[in-house]
């Protein structure tokens, strides 16, 4: 998926859900780099892990509810270290 404070920017490239017959959509973020999936499912107890593709930096990941926050960073960009980053993310819930 892409993540982005872009409207225009986001989307999911592939999905796959072995627990029900729902699609997981996405809105943009409040900031660079940021994004919200929500699944159409529970994701009580779940583990979340999310990587960042090509990218010197990470991804942070919140869980609200069904939502899950992804929040990409990278050390390297033209605004300085640690700032909000668009790019691929891949999630992988289980």
């Amino acid at each position: 998926m892409n993540c982005s404070n872009n409207a225009g920017q986001v989307s999911i490239v592939r999905q796959f859900n072995n627990v029900n017959s729902g699609q997981f959509s996405i809105d943009d973020g409040l900031l660079g780099g940021e994004c919200t999936v929500t699944s159409p499912f529970s994701l009580a107890g779940r583990c979340v892990p999310a990587t960042a593709s090509a990218v010197f930096g990470g991804v942070a990941a919140r869980i609200s509810g069904n939502d899950i926050v992804l929040a990409r960073w990278s050390m390297v960009t033209s605004v300085g270290p640690a700032a909000g980053d668009d790019g691929d993310v891949f999630l992988l819930i289980y």
